[in-house]
């Protein structure tokens, strides 16, 4: 009876956390939006929108690369076995994590130029 009293406890912890975490990002965001809305333009609260969208999209990409392989291979495993595939996961994450990256900083390097060409009169504001 013990036991089973304890592992609710340990569920209870678990979902607690979870939700506590998600209330904690979720006001975070609503706080940030809402800071951007009122100090930024249109067009500025919009590129925060599409970037936040494709963060979201990142994540579910990667949840959905990453999360079956582990739910389906580690509960038959040991020990040995299990921590060489969540190291290989892993190892495989920063490799992704690390081209998104060099990506990402191409792209706001690229949009950057072209929004400064743009400023300056040039051809793309025409």
């Amino acid at each position: 009876m013990r036991a089973n009293h304890e592992r609710h406890l340990a569920f209870g912890r678990l979902v607690s956390s979870a939700v506590g975490s998600q209330a904690l990002l979720s006001g975070g965001n609503f706080i940030v939006g809402l800071v951007l809305l009122r100090s930024t333009s249109d067009a500025q609260y919009g590129y925060y929108i599409l970037a936040t969208s494709a963060l979201l999209l990142a994540v579910s990409l990667q949840n959905a690369f990453f999360n079956p392989p582990l739910a389906r291979r580690l509960p038959g495993l040991d020990s040995p076995a299990t921590t060489a595939l969540i190291a290989a996961l892993y190892r495989e994450q920063r490799r992704i994590l690390a081209a998104a990256g060099v990506l990402a900083t191409v792209l706001a390097g690229a949009f950057g130029v072209l929004r400064g060409f743009e400023d300056r009169g040039g051809a793309a504001s025409q």
